[in-house]
């Protein structure tokens, strides 16, 4: 049976490769993400299986749940939930101010917290349960200097993903924690960093659809062979 899958974050990026993913496998997807024009662009020419899209903020608690609602409504069940809407901003600490903290961390961790709280509603009601991912960061593990708010969110998803996963586990319902290095996305273009001072060259860093197609095929897996942690680094050059 084809999976149901909700994705966050949808409309660039590893969001929008991890719906064309899952529909590559014939999903029905909800993609959801704050810009409309994004989502559209994501759904042109994903298939064979179906995507729907709807704007969402994930600092909503409302707008996430009423996307739940609408995936278990228009597919008759949600199996995958992926937190992966996020923020990348850097600043150094005594210049972070009090709202790029919040918008952050509300964004990237209230935003997991949200998706999973109303998926799990769902899932730990119904027989065969259901998979909620998480899709932190490296960073989630080491800190970076100039990174506070991201590295505290990430750092909080990591816990989130530790505490709900005991408890939701006798529901059936599975936590993965997915953990991908330098990406190659546009968020690079907005976190204000020197890339060539930090010897950092986008040319070597992973592609959005690698990370989205290892995750994708951990959690097609069989129920009982779905890997709690995936760490993603980018090949060594040589």
């Amino acid at each position: 049976m084809a999976q149901v899958v909700l994705v966050t974050g949808a409309s660039r990026g590893i969001g929008r490769a991890l719906v064309r993913a899952f529909a590559a496998r014939g999903a029905s997807v909800l993609a959801c993400a704050r810009s409309e024009q994004g989502l559209a662009e994501t759904a042109d020419g994903a298939g064979p299986g179906r995507v729907l899209t709807q704007v969402v903020d994930v600092r909503s608690a409302g707008e996430v749940e009423a996307a739940v609602e609408r995936a278990v409504g228009e597919f008759g069940r949600l199996d995958v939930a992926v937190a992966n809407a996020g923020l990348f901003r850097t600043s150094p600490l005594l210049e972070t101010t009090s709202q790029m903290w919040e918008e952050v961390i509300t964004t990237n961790l209230g935003g997991a917290f949200h998706l999973c709280r109303a998926a799990a509603r769902h899932m730990s009601a119904r027989d065969g349960g259901g998979i909620l991912v998480q899709i932190s960061s490296v960073a989630g593990r080491v800190g970076f200097p100039g990174s506070a708010a991201y590295c505290a969110s990430k750092f909080g998803m990591g816990g989130l993903t530790e505490a709900i996963r005991e408890e939701l586990r006798p529901h059936g319902v599975q936590v993965v924690l997915a953990m991908p290095g330098e990406v190659d996305t546009a968020a690079w273009d907005e976190c204000g960093l020197d890339l060539d001072a930090l010897g950092l060259d986008r040319a070597r860093m992973m592609r959005p659809e690698d990370v989205a197609e290892t995750i994708v095929q951990a959690v097609c897996l069989a129920p009982s062979a779905v890997p709690e942690e995936i760490v993603l680094r980018p090949r060594c050059a040589g």
